[in-house]
């Protein structure tokens, strides 16, 4: 599990800092948590409306959550365009 939410961390920094989209993640220790918030075109605030990505560290299917949150921002990067249903 450790390496995946690494790959998160450094998909999410690579992503930020390389394409106009933004990605917030935040670790939630009270919870053992994981949150990843995918901006499309950038944070703007009171008008962004993000793609979010919510699972709990030591409950059963994580391991799938954070895969699938690591395909998403895989998809992202090799794309560099996310299209987020209103």
């Amino acid at each position: 599990m450790n390496k995946l939410l690494q790959r998160i961390l450094l998909l999410s920094i690579k992503i930020s800092q390389e394409t106009e989209h933004d990605v917030m993640c935040e670790y939630l220790g009270h919870t053992n948590g994981f949150n990843v918030r995918i901006h499309n075109g950038g944070w703007v605030e009171d008008e962004s409306k993000p793609m979010d990505f919510h699972f709990y560290l030591n409950k059963e299917g994580a391991k799938f959550d954070a895969s699938a949150t690591v395909r998403v921002l895989e998809a992202i990067l090799k794309n560099s365009k996310l299209e987020v249903a209103a």
